[in-house]
């Protein structure tokens, strides 16, 4: 089934489960959908026993987001030189080293060197992107996935904001999808 409607409310998907048949409702396994509180809360009230679905893109700009809240915090820290090293840094975290030019590529090496806190965002962004590449199975990733997440809060720095994976967790690598299991 999909289900489109317009704006982006906690409403609009309401609307759609008030429509459903209850037989229809407890027949749907799962939900594919961004990762926006709204949209997770309402199908976890609608439909407690249904997984939800969040594809690579939307786990990893959430990720970017957390890189971007320790950027900004390391730059209002920093003394006038260091802000010269930082300048411009978002770009060269968030883009993908392969697609880096030399000159950015050098710059981010310069960066990470001298920034501890970016430096351990920036290997944890790589570390979760091979999360879809690596594992032989759902399973391996599942557990691959829970070894970042221990890591990531482990080492994070302070101003970092980790994304959130609740736990029961299931991992579907062919559809390049996390899928977080009811009951919650």
């Amino acid at each position: 089934m999909v289900w489109v409607t317009e704006g982006r409310s906690t409403a609009g998907l309401v609307a759609l489960f008030d429509q459903l048949d209850k037989p229809i409702a407890k027949g749907i396994q799962a939900v594919a959908m961004d990762m926006w509180k709204p949209f997770e809360q309402a199908v976890r009230e609608a439909l407690p026993h249904a997984a939800m679905v969040f594809d690579r893109f939307h786990v990893m700009s959430q990720y970017s987001k957390a890189i971007d809240q320790v950027c900004r915090c390391e730059f209002k820290k920093a003394s006038t030189a260091e802000r010269n090293v930082l300048a411009g840094s978002r770009y060269r975290l968030l883009k993908n080293a392969e697609r880096l030019s030399d000159r950015h590529a050098a710059r981010l090496d310069e960066l990470l060197a001298a920034n501890g806190p970016l430096n351990a965002v920036y290997a944890l962004k790589g570390q979760l992107q091979q999360l879809w590449h690596a594992p032989a199975s759902s399973a391996h990733m599942g557990q691959r996935l829970y070894q970042w997440c221990e890591l990531a809060t482990a080492t994070a720095p302070a101003s970092a904001t980790m994304p959130s994976i609740p736990s029961p967790l299931r991992v579907s690598r062919a559809a390049g999808s996390i899928t977080l299991a009811g009951p919650r």
